[in-house]
Order: structure tokens, then C-alpha cells, then sequence
């Protein structure tokens, strides 16, 4: 009988896997995404607080912190969230840590979430939206 710990491995290995081969394709394919490509631009002319999100992530997988930093300030602060992220799944999979609360992943959404919409803002305000 499969136990599901070698399940869980496999499945934190397979999303790490997937993550990097996402983190790479945008890194050699950044041209592509010259222009914006999200849904409420193409509607309202206006950008949305994660607009710039994908260019920024393209540009740290090239080395670009200065231009990621233009397109969107958020980008490496989420990027290195994401990755830790992984990581203590893959501490948790592995039995060296607890699972964190669900408070605590709560509060960790809406405080990305409010300083996604207070850079939007000033971003907003400011005229620095791409």
C-alpha cells in the first residue's frame, strides 16, 4: 500500500518543478509581453493593482530588479513570499515543521491584498501605472 506521504513529496516536488519552468519560459520570453495583456486594460483603459505583475516576474527570472521594480514594486517582495512559501510546504511535507494556522494565511492574503491596492494608489496618483 502507497502511503501518502511520497504523495505529498511528490506533489511538492512537481509544483516546485512546474514553478521553475513557468519562472524560466517568462525569463526567455519576456518580448512577448511588451505589451499588457490583462483583462481590465483591455476593458477600461485602466490598469488593475497587479498590472505589471507578469512583466515584473519576467524580468527578476532575466536579472532586471531595476526594470522589475518599474513595471511592478510588489514583484520581488511576492516572489520571495511564493518561494518561502514552497519551502515551509515542503518542511510541513517532510514532518520538520507544523502546518501554519489558517489565521495566519489569512493575514498574510489580506495584508498582500492591502498592499497591493495602497501601491495601485499611489501608483495611481502618481502616473507610474505601466
Amino acid at each position: 500500500m502507497i502511503t501518502r506521504r511520497p504523495l505529498h513529496v511528490l506533489a511538492w516536488l512537481a509544483t516546485g518543478a512546474a514553478a521553475l519552468a513557468a519562472f524560466t519560459w517568462l525569463g526567455r520570453h519576456v518580448h512577448l509581453l511588451a505589451q499588457p495583456t490583462c483583462l481590465v486594460y483591455v476593458l477600461t483603459s485602466v490598469s488593475c493593482p497587479g498590472c505589471g505583475m507578469t512583466r515584473a516576474t519576467a524580468c527578476l527570472a532575466r536579472g532586471d530588479v531595476v526594470r522589475a521594480l518599474q513595471f511592478h514594486p510588489l514583484a520581488p517582495l511576492l516572489l520571495l513570499q511564493a518561494a518561502g512559501a514552497w519551502c515551509w510546504w515542503g518542511l510541513v511535507v517532510l514532518r520538520r515543521v507544523r502546518m501554519p494556522s489558517q489565521w495566519w494565511l489569512i493575514g498574510t492574503v489580506i495584508a498582500d491584498g492591502v498592499a497591493l491596492l495602497l501601491t495601485w494608489i499611489v501608483r495611481f496618483l502618481t502616473d507610474t501605472l505601466p
